[in-house]
């Protein structure tokens, strides 16, 4: 399976209690963190697992990684994320490919409902966050690895830019650029 194109936040929201409020009190609008990595699209195949950067370049995870990965997903089946090369992490967001099918009829939260809860060493799945409370706990959060929150319409079929929206924490700065960048596959 190629890359799949999704969304991307283009439209931000700034990181006060107000305007978080009115995110969240949009019909079917939730929340979740925004971390600062490289984006991964990740296909299961058969006998291996092909990975992608948000503009469809390949991109090679660590074994163990993979690993963990197989162990909670089936072949045909394709996960968005966000890579932190640093620590040798993949935090999950989105179910994009079921039985190799792409879900663009199902809405965000018929997609998250079909990712599996990791809580490994190595994958993580982004909880979805809900209250205006919990959103601010985490744009407060003195963590370089959060980049913010990004809110989503999670009653939205398929993927659009417009669903989407990001919420950056004050002061952050881009760690990515001191990270290395991911490795490619040759």
């Amino acid at each position: 399976m190629k890359y799949i194109p999704t969304y991307h936040p283009k439209h931000s929201v700034p990181p006060t209690p107000t305007c978080v409020a009115a995110a969240l009190s949009r019909p079917g609008w939730i929340a979740q963190e925004k971390i600062d990595g490289w984006r991964a699209q990740v296909h299961v195949g058969e006998t291996r697992i092909n990975a992608f950067t948000r503009i469809g370049n390949p991109l090679a995870l660590p074994l163990r990684l993979q690993q963990e990965l197989r162990a909670e997903l089936a072949p045909g089946q394709v996960v968005e994320g966000e890579w932190v090369s640093m620590l040798g992490r993949l935090y999950l967001f989105d179910m994009i490919a079921v039985g190799g099918e792409v879900l663009r009829r199902d809405t965000y939260l018929e997609r998250y409902a079909r990712l599996p809860s990791f809580r490994g060493d190595l994958v993580v799945t982004l909880p979805i966050l809900e209250s205006i409370e919990q959103v601010m706990a985490v744009l407060s959060a003195e963590d370089d690895l959060i980049e913010g929150v990004v809110f989503k319409d999670s009653l939205y079929r398929g993927f659009s830019d417009t669903s989407v929206q990001r919420c950056r924490r004050y002061g952050h700065r881009h760690s990515n650029f001191r990270r290395p960048r991911p490795a490619a596959i040759a």
